[in-house]
């Protein structure tokens, strides 16, 4: 337990700490002062004074923060909008881009970490063919005979040959609890096998329990290697974004309408036992763990959800629109609200978490 806590708090940390130096480094860059730049969570440890930035080691070993002058507007702190050094005093886009800043800087730790997968491991290349790579003991595909290595030609009542995973799945979907004919390349002989789609299949199988791959892993020359794996990690990187916006948009969905949390969503405690896992599968499973979570958190701070940078980046998108600011006292008490709301469904997610915990699930 002790090991998954740790590993857990090593990996969280990471991704606010790389989150909150985003922060830092473009306010730094654009002239806004920052006030203090912590690791950790106060109180504070100890601190030191560089310029106008106290830079401060905390007691609670978690993450880091930013505090950036004038980026909060309250009445004692009118006069900064007028301050050259001060957030509130800079334009538009200069505040967009300090925002902005920390939801890249984990989409970028997210294409890093990928990308030092594929670098080691090799990149994916098509191979024109679907070829079964495992196949689930007991599972219609065994009964039917279907063998690890069997190239799946195609379905015998179609023409046209199957060349990538997403085919057969469609097929095989379209097909479930009806008995279909697949042609099959073993070695070089051809064969014809009967099989029924399961309707309901096993937990963590498919309909057909089987593992199929459309491309072989290869390792391109050294020199094409960096750029390769820079490619591949950004295209995993926006896939993941992409599956993490449409998972919440369907949370949300379920919320509003339904009231129940969707049962893919995990919150710290689910985080932990995930992390055990991962950490003792070994460095890539551990990197592919991190990339997964920083990609995560980056989507997430980019939605318009109050108390957050999104939440934050509508407000600055409203006073573009409408050419004022909103009222600064309206503002903090909508990122209260949304930070009370994030808390409450936190606390759900959790509840879940430790049920599923206490009754063995995984």
């Amino acid at each position: 337990m002790f090991f998954s806590l740790a590993v857990s708090l090593f990996v969280l940390s990471l991704l606010v700490f790389v989150h909150e130096l985003g922060h830092f480094l473009v306010a730094k860059r654009v002239g806004i002062e920052v006030e203090e730049f912590g690791l950790g969570i106060p109180p504070r440890m100890v601190g030191k004074k560089i310029g106008q930035t106290i830079y401060s080691l905390n007691w609670i070993p978690f993450g880091g923060f930013v505090k950036i002058y004038g980026m909060e507007e309250t009445k004692d702190q009118r006069p900064k909008t007028k301050d050259r050094k001060s957030f509130l005093a800079k334009s538009k886009k200069v505040r967009a881009a300090v925002l902005l800043a920390g939801i890249f800087m984990n989409f970028f730790l997210g294409v890093l970490a990928f990308s030092l997968i594929y670098s080691f491991l090799g990149i994916p290349k098509k191979q024109g063919f679907v070829k079964v790579v495992g196949v689930s003991k007991s599972s219609p595909a065994e009964k039917a005979g279907i063998k690890e290595g069997d190239i799946i030609i195609k379905l015998k009542a179609q023409s046209s040959k199957l060349k990538a995973n997403k085919e057969f799945v469609e097929i095989i979907n379209e097909n479930l609890g009806k008995e279909i004919e697949l042609e099959l390349d073993r070695q070089g002989v051809i064969l014809a096998v009967l099989v029924v789609p399961r309707e309901k299949p096993a937990e963590g199988e498919g309909p057909l329990g089987v593992v199929i791959a459309d491309a072989e892993i290869v390792q391109p020359v050294f020199w094409q290697r960096p750029f390769l794996s820079l490619w591949w990690g950004m295209k995993e990187a926006v896939g993941w974004a992409t599956m993490v916006f449409f998972g919440v948009c369907q949370m949300i969905y379920e919320l509003g309408f339904k009231g129940i949390v969707p049962k893919d969503i995990t919150g710290p405690v689910g985080i932990v036992q995930i992390a055990s896992g991962v950490a003792r599968a070994g460095i890539f499973a551990f990197l592919q763990f991190i990339g997964a979570l920083s990609v995560n958190l980056s989507v997430l701070n980019f939605l318009p959800i109050p108390a957050l940078d999104g939440g934050r980046l509508l407000f600055l998108g409203i006073e573009v629109i409408t050419g004022r600011k909103p009222r600064p006292k309206f503002e903090k008490w909508v990122h209260l609200a949304g930070m009370i709301i994030l808390l409450l469904l936190m606390m759900m997610i959790t509840f879940r978490d430790v049920q599923r915990l206490l009754f063995g699930r995984s």
